[in-house]
């Protein structure tokens, strides 16, 4: 798979956004990269990219940790949110649903393989139109982050769902 630079793979993703997107439906992207912060660069970049006027809201969601820190889907609602600022700080939300329903944004699932596959399956249900009232408004877009040197796998039936890029 060829690797793409930040500014080439915001134009193919904007592509996969309008083509995927419609009533109760975003895009589903897999992007493979060798360190976290290059991700969330693109997905800050991907928010501005989108919203002119002002950045869309991106979400974080660390698909690495266990225990009471995890995010299993079960506990979305449940945990304080993470939010990516624009300037690349991280900071947590509490209140209201757990990423707002009433506008786009950009779900950025770090290290998405190492969630279990039950709980890829349902992050994925956000974005691909069987999310019912879970479903992000459309126009979102979900990053599966699938960074180099973790042990995890992308749930099989997932790979089909997506568009998967590399991240140079």
């Amino acid at each position: 798979m060829k690797a793409h630079e930040i500014e080439g793979l915001l134009s193919l993703i904007l592509t996969v956004r309008k083509a995927f997107s419609g009533p109760r439906r975003g895009a589903l992207v897999f992007v493979r990269a060798d360190q976290e912060q290059k991700v969330r660069k693109l997905a800050i970049e991907l928010a501005q990219s989108i919203s002119q006027s002002e950045p869309i809201p991106v979400y974080v969601v660390q698909g690495h940790l266990r225990g009471q820190h995890g995010w299993p889907f079960s506990r979305i609602k449940k945990i304080p949110r993470l939010r990516l600022e624009p300037n690349g700080q991280i900071v947590t939300e509490t209140g209201g649903l757990i990423f707002p329903q009433d506008r786009p944004i950009i779900l950025l699932v770090e290290y998405f393989d190492c969630l279990e596959p039950h709980d890829q399956q349902a992050y994925a249900h956000l974005v691909d139109g069987e999310g019912g009232e879970w479903a992000l408004h459309a126009g979102s877009v979900l990053i599966g982050a699938l960074l180099a040197n973790t042990p995890g796998q992308l749930e099989a039936s997932l790979a089909s769902r997506g568009a998967h890029f590399s991240l140079a």
